[in-house]
């Protein structure tokens, strides 16, 4: 794990030296392991790096280094720190629930203690009052960033498809990154070292799959193709400014309150955000040039621009595409030609196996033969088909949210098949137990001696094997309220009475409703 480690620190020294950047150069072996090892506050001791390292490491120079230019520092060792900050927050998150919020708690409790030792560091009143007018609209956006993504990509969001929920940390993980990476630059402008507890980076810590891309159009959005590039383009990017992104954003909020019916305030947000990136370039003019900081300003608007434009196109690829791509997949895979059905799909989330992982539940529904038929089917998120079931004729078939399973079918007039199982992790089938359910007693013809005594009397016959020549029957009885709940009349269980009597002279097995709930809830 050690060697991993130095390997991040030479690839860091690297990134320096690859991008051309010159000055106090402390991204050393010595120096990142000692604020590794300890977990320390980064100083501004100095020490000479050796530039004409060379690795053969796959190196990303932009994203931390002067030339990403979305951030004021033009300091090495500020995009050193910055690095360090980025890679131990992943690893906490990783450590944690790797989720959105993990991610805003790891990054809100760094913004307030650099904030904090900006205000305790030798600074003027004016950049402390600029700071506090940066930290009220931060306060304010940072409440609504976790939720407008959740509505966007969440279980629940109005762009279709689990992968981008599943993507939906490192997204937010690039939000937080950048603005509080502007932090991080504020105070090490202004105090000349950054203040930066890392909180699990160690020399036991697997950078193994740390991998970064440059801060771009493309690190911002969930998916950039040719097709938004196209969509993009019909915005004339090249020749916005901060005001131009601030008005394409606030239109496309109209754009996405109309197709979704939400209520998650988009204006509101666009407005809170472009209140955060003003205040933060007030600030910044007081700490570098008005031409850095406008600029700066600008690429932020666009970030959420950006934002709200991929989300529109997600929509209506989502809206154009994504049924017909899953109709195909499923065709292909299913066992029935379906070429010249007429065929409708609806489609839905589930978690099988309670894991967090999302599947999709497709039903498709068509005719064949002057049969009705729905097929339930249960795919991953690669779209593998993992769990089908077909219900024709007088079958019914249900799948919950959970991925339990509830199928039934008339075996016999009177009589009615139900069986219940659930859908694993891995998409594999459950069973749990079954049941007949005779609506008449007179139905049951494994009894002597029904009469009409026994016509308001229900009988139900459970199974917990789905093996037909292993099975064992266990019966309960009982009679209905007019609302159609059980009854568990006592006198249908006196052991002297002529129901337990009919039961045991059968040799059939009677056990109370009570106990049949028991063996069934295990």
């Amino acid at each position: 794990m050690k060697k991993r480690i130095k390997r991040l620190l030479v690839l860091t020294g690297v990134c320096i030296y690859l991008t051309g950047c010159t000055g106090n150069n402390k991204t050393t072996e010595r120096l990142v392991e000692e604020t590794v090892a300890d977990s320390s506050t980064t100083t501004s001791e100095e020490s000479a790096a050796d530039s004409s390292t060379t690795t053969s490491y796959e190196t990303y120079a932009n994203r931390y280094s002067v030339d990403n230019k979305v951030f004021i520092s033009k300091e090495t060792d500020f995009y050193a720190n910055m690095e360090l900050a980025t890679v131990d927050t992943v690893i906490a998150v990783e450590n944690e629930d790797e989720s959105p919020e993990a991610v805003r708690k790891i990054w809100d409790e760094r913004i307030k203690n650099v904030a904090d030792n900006i205000k305790s560091g030798n600074v003027s009143k004016e950049t402390q009052e600029k700071l506090d007018e940066v930290l009220i609209a931060w306060e304010k956006y940072d409440e609504e960033i976790i939720l407008l993504d959740k509505g966007l990509y969440g279980t629940n969001g109005i762009v279709p498809g689990s992968m981008y929920k599943d993507m939906l940390t490192d997204h937010v993980m690039t939000e937080y990154e950048m603005i509080g990476g502007a932090f991080l630059s504020w105070e090490y402008e202004l105090l000349g070292a950054n203040s930066m507890k890392l909180n699990v980076l160690s020399e036991g810590s697997d950078l193994s799959n740390v991998h970064w891309s440059d801060f771009s159009d493309k690190s911002v959005v969930m998916e950039y193709d040719s097709d938004f590039e196209a969509m993009l383009g019909e915005y004339d990017p090249e020749s916005a400014d901060t005001e131009d992104y601030y008005s394409f954003s606030k239109e496309l909020c109209s754009q996405l309150d109309e197709k979704t019916d939400s209520e998650l305030g988009y204006e509101q947000y666009v407005d809170d955000y472009y209140t955060l990136i003003c205040s933060m370039a007030n600030l910044e003019k007081s700490i570098s040039d008005d031409e850095t900081a406008e600029y700066i300003k600008t690429i932020r608007m666009k970030v959420l621009f950006l934002k709200l434009l991929n989300a529109k196109f997600l929509m209506n690829i989502g809206q154009d595409n994504y049924g017909a791509i899953l109709e195909d997949k499923i065709k292909a895979q299913l066992s029935r030609d379906l070429t010249d059905c007429k065929t409708d799909i609806s489609y839905s989330e589930i978690d099988c196996g309670n894991d967090g992982k999302k599947e999709i539940l497709a039903t498709v529904s068509y005719d064949h033969d002057g049969v009705y038929h729905e097929v339930f089917c249960v795919l991953s998120q690669d779209y593998r088909l993992e769990f089908s079931i077909d219900s024709a004729g007088t079958d019914e078939v249900a799948i919950d949210e959970k991925g339990m399973v509830e199928t039934s079918r008339n075996v016999q007039a009177n009589v009615r098949n139900y069986e219940f199982g659930y859908l694993d992790c891995e998409g594999n089938y459950n069973f749990k137990y079954g049941k007949n359910y005779y609506l008449t007693a007179s139905a049951f013809e494994k009894l002597e001696g029904i009469d009409e005594s026994w016509n308001d009397v229900q009988i139900e016959e459970y199974y917990f094997t789905e093996d037909d020549s292993s099975k064992e029957y266990k019966y309960c009885i009982f009679k209905l309220y007019e609302n159609f709940e059980k009854v568990d009349d006592e006198v249908l269980y006196d052991p002297t009475g002529k129901y337990c009597k009919a039961f045991n002279d059968a040799g059939l097995e009677l056990i109370s409703l009570k106990e049949i709930e028991e063996k069934i809830n295990v």
